[in-house]
């Protein structure tokens, strides 16, 4: 009977979608963490390949303690199924034996909680290839690094944490039991690293460390970069003894489980059942009810809806694991934000910690927004309870508003949550300028923002799919193109970029203002384009069993009226309106350049001027300089002189100078010697305008500098303002950093 439940186990799990959900999750988060810098994974790439074998086994080590939660989901469902399906009494009845069936769950669910680590080869993998990757930072790949790492750190660490949760669920027969068990062994866990932390325990900590981190990281730490990139570790060591050791253990908690299981019904104890009183029975007239259909009821159906998709998804073992897996990545990296290598730290200022929640949160919350739009817009129909919905009287518009407020509030809730993390960590750092409304304006203006707009657009792809697995793949497949499929095509403006505006980057000395009126303009358009998508949602909204686009369609214009018109239209022509102010000040006032036009300038300044490689310049030997900014302006002046010196052996006929293409540069040079007439205020004067295409000047003398001259150069430099204060990449920051 072994053969049975194990191949059942399997075979139940590769059809359920749960499992391929979190093998995206990992892989997608792998991926991002070694193409990317934006993304951080247990501790950042520095000077190693990004799949270098010591990457590879870092981030299975790492994959293997945040997919604990993910494992308990697994082996907890399997232990538990049969007690909270009320199936164990015909199944215990039937001549099995008990190590089949203990042995056959446990195995079966381990295999199955393993599938999802390997997203991290795939991950892996697959950025080596993306075109953005720098090819210098990738090496070949090295598959011995990705077996061992399986071998190693996934199967052991899987089986250890399966063999706890396995007997946790089968003894308490308790799904919440079993979720607080992996709870506790994360608090565990964290404590012993604490108490253990110092370097005399290094040894210890490594033998104690149940999912080898502290052995790997013991075992590699004198090992140089080319170390790194080439070699992977295996058995041996004190890695060899962690392993064995928690392999041990894990089979003795499988083991006591097997002692302590039995098929026998748990009998429970008695109650007493308390008296019932005497009620006497009257008729009493029902009252007849007050039919209302208005607006006021209509209201009231959202919020009602909002209360229960609510409390329904937040209750979901999916949101759950998704969750502590996002908390679990993201709260231990606030609390060691402040830490550089050799015992270095600095102060975790509030800027710093939302970089990090952004880096280290925000893909899982795009996973959970991916997940649930489709889970919350198919919800009815996969029921099977459409038919008796679609019935009701009410209007398509809180149905779907009360679907994505009840999304969104499952992000703001998280958000919540990793800023209160985020001011502990303040706090308990001794650092106290809590700037509570840069929090506030971060995670909860600028960021949730971005994800209402792709929760709006997830609803809406879904809508308009022919099923939610058609809906799944067309909103991923939006998403990959609209992240890269720009760059190779030379399109560098915001207008068809979903949902994109320039990225602000905070500043103590400024804030955002040199960002902001730009991020403001393009938020105005993407919202007015959302707004227009959100009411297209709410008229294509499927109700009933006509599924044809031509009744749909006819559908739609039956609902086209009232308030969803009007916001239809002004939406469309507030969307309109924005994006021509948009296109008219980027496009025809000023220009926007992407990084290919730049590389193509910066080629053309090499071919421009490759000629002069060689050719003998002065040395600049004595500078001064006075410079005036002007914040409130976000402008600069700067008067400088410098004393250039003829230092060659042969005489120079010019001299040249590389110029800032945004500011404008005055350069006056008289020369000393013996020539009098370079003294002449006009012989020696020249204006240098502002030409976004010239990054660099010649400046010809009337008589050849001989070896030993002095020329005092005088320069002015000042902000080049361009004609209109909007810019599709916002207003340069770099004077005033």
């Amino acid at each position: 009977m072994f053969k049975q439940f194990f191949t059942f186990e399997v075979r139940f799990w590769l059809r359920s979608w749960m499992l391929w959900v979190f093998f995206l999750i990992v892989a997608l988060m792998f991926f991002g963490a070694a193409s990317s810098d934006q993304i951080t994974v247990g501790s950042s790439l520095k000077n190693t390949y990004r799949n270098a074998p010591w990457v590879v086994e870092n981030f299975y080590v790492v994959c293997s303690l945040l997919t604990l939660l993910m494992t308990t989901a697994f082996v907890n469902s399997a232990a538990s199924r049969d007690f909270a399906h009320n199936t164990h009494q015909i199944l215990f009845s039937t001549p099995i034996r008990k190590l089949d069936y203990l042995a056959g769950r446990f195995l079966g669910s381990a295999l199955i909680a393993t599938i999802p680590l390997l997203g991290v080869s795939v991950g892996i993998l697959a950025a080596k290839y993306m075109p953005w990757v720098d090819a210098e930072r990738w090496g070949p790949v090295v598959w011995s690094a990705h077996w061992k790492a399986i071998l190693v750190f996934a199967i052991p660490n899987t089986l250890f944490i399966a063999a706890i949760i396995f007997a946790i669920a089968v003894l308490t027969r308790s799904t919440v039991v079993s979720f607080l068990g992996s709870l506790a062994l994360l608090a565990g866990y964290g404590i012993s690293r604490v108490l253990t932390s110092d370097l005399k325990n290094q040894k210890l900590a490594a033998l104690i460390d149940p999912f080898g981190i502290d052995p790997f990281l013991y075992a590699t730490k004198y090992w140089t970069v080319a170390e790194k990139n080439t070699l992977s570790i295996g058995y041996s060591g004190y890695l060899l003894w962690n392993r064995l050791i928690w392999l041990g253990v894990g089979g003795l908690i499988f083991a006591f489980a097997y002692w302590r299981f039995s098929f026998a019904e748990r009998t429970e104890k008695k109650k007493k059942l308390k008296a019932q009183e005497s009620v006497s029975i009257t008729s009493t007239a029902i009252p007849a009810s007050a039919r209302n259909f208005g607006a006021g009821a209509e209201w009231l159906q959202f919020w009602g809806t909002v209360k229960i998709e609510f409390k329904r998804l937040v209750k979901t073992t999916t949101f759950i694991v998704i969750t502590a897996f996002a908390l679990l990545n993201c709260v231990p990296a606030l609390i060691y934000s402040n830490t550089e290598g050799f015992g270095n730290t600095f102060l975790p200022v509030t800027y710093r910690l939302l970089e990090v929640i952004a880096g280290t949160l925000y893909l899982f919350l795009i996973a959970m927004i991916t997940y649930f739009a489709g889970v919350l817009a198919w919800e009815e129909r996969d029921s099977g309870t459409d038919e008796v919905h679609d019935a009701l009287p009410s209007p398509e518009w809180p149905t779907y508003l009360a679907k994505l407020t009840a999304l969104m509030s499952s992000i703001v809730i998280i958000l919540a949550v990793v800023m209160c993390a985020a001011l502990l960590v303040q706090f308990f750092h001794g650092y106290h300028r809590y700037q509570f409304g840069l929090f506030i304006a971060n995670l909860f203006g600028i960021d949730l923002l971005g994800f209402v707009f792709l929760a709006i657009l997830a609803f809406f792809i879904h809508v308009i799919s022919p099923n939610k697995y058609v809906g799944y793949f067309g909103y991923i497949t939006f998403l990959l193109l609209t992240t890269f499929v720009w760059q190779p095509l030379h399109i560098a403006t915001y207008l068809v970029q979903f949902g994109q505006a320039q990225t602000m980057t905070y500043s103590d000395f400024y804030g955002y203002r040199p960002f902001l009126e730009s991020w403001v303009w393009f938020m105005l358009y993407w919202t007015a384009f959302c707004i227009f998508m959100a009411a297209l949602t709410i008229l294509l909204w499927q109700r009933g069993r006509e599924t044809s686009w031509r009744s749909r369609i006819r559908n739609a214009r039956l609902r086209y009226h009232g308030a969803v018109r009007l916001i239809a239209i002004a939406a469309a022509i507030g969307f309109v309106a924005t994006g021509a102010w948009i296109f008219y000040n980027t496009k025809v006032l000023n220009t926007v350049r992407s990084e290919n036009d730049n590389d193509r300038l910066q080629a053309d300044y090499e071919k421009t001027y490759k000629k002069f490689e060689k050719q003998p310049e002065p040395r600049v030997t004595d500078v001064k300089y006075a410079i005036d900014l002007y914040p409130e302006s976000r402008n600069m002046t700067m008067r400088g002189q410098q004393t250039i010196v003829n230092q060659t052996s042969k005489p120079l006929t010019e001299i040249h100078f590389t110029l800032a293409s945004d500011y404008q540069t005055t350069i006056d040079m008289r020369v000393a010697g013996d020539a009098v007439h370079h003294e002449d205020p006009g012989a020696g004067f020249r204006e240098h305008t502002f030409q976004p295409r010239r990054a660099a000047e010649r400046y010809v003398h009337p008589q050849p500098d001989r070896p030993s001259d002095r020329v005092p150069a005088r320069q002015r430099i000042g902000r080049q303002e361009q004609t209109q204060a909007l810019r599709a990449q916002g207003k340069r920051s770099d004077a005033c950093a």
